[in-house]
């Protein structure tokens, strides 16, 4: 989060992906995912930032991360289809 508050993009990506790799429950992954898919959209990396925010609504349980996982979603499909 330090990385992402700081504008390090490219070092809170892989923060976030050692995070997902060492966590076992898989509802903390939800919470990493999702973090990852928004850095992820700031770099414009759009491909990346979707799956990892489908994999945020398919792993968590809380209604606010796949809440902004769907609003994530729609920011990415918006700047891929330049409406």
């Amino acid at each position: 989060l330090t990385y992402d508050a700081l504008n390090r993009y490219s070092e809170a990506v892989t923060a976030f992906q050692n995070a997902i790799s060492n966590e076992k429950r898989g509802t903390r992954k939800g919470d990493y995912y999702f973090r990852l898919g928004t850095v992820q959209l700031k770099l414009r990396q759009y491909k990346p930032a979707e799956d990892a925010l489908l994999n945020a609504i398919k792993f968590t349980k809380k209604s606010t991360i796949k809440a902004g996982s769907n609003f994530h979603l729609g920011l990415i499909f918006k700047d891929l289809t330049n409406f």
